[in-house]
């Protein structure tokens, strides 16, 4: 016979297992902004073919799966053109 396990006894398991270690956020000129809050960017808006948009995609998801910091596709696209720039 087994035994249901109670809500009390998952909470202390749950507890008793060291938490994932958070991305570290970038800091620098270049930080995302925090919720809310705009920074010192620039909204922008592009338009891309369809090609381009599955490869920041596929990014947006390997960074997602890795998680790493920011995974969202402004973030990769800020990446994008510094990386392309030089900076």
């Amino acid at each position: 016979m087994t035994t249901k396990s109670r809500p009390a006894d998952l909470a202390t398991k749950i507890k008793k297992e060291p938490a994932a270690p958070k991305p570290k956020a970038s800091t620098g000129p270049m930080a995302p902004a925090k919720h809310g809050e705009k920074g010192d960017y620039v909204k922008l808006t592009v338009t891309l073919p369809p090609a381009v948009y599955q490869l920041v995609m596929t990014e947006v998801t390997r960074r997602k799966v890795a998680k790493e910091s920011e995974p969202v596709i402004s973030a990769v696209l800020r990446d994008a053109v510094l990386k392309h720039f030089g900076r």
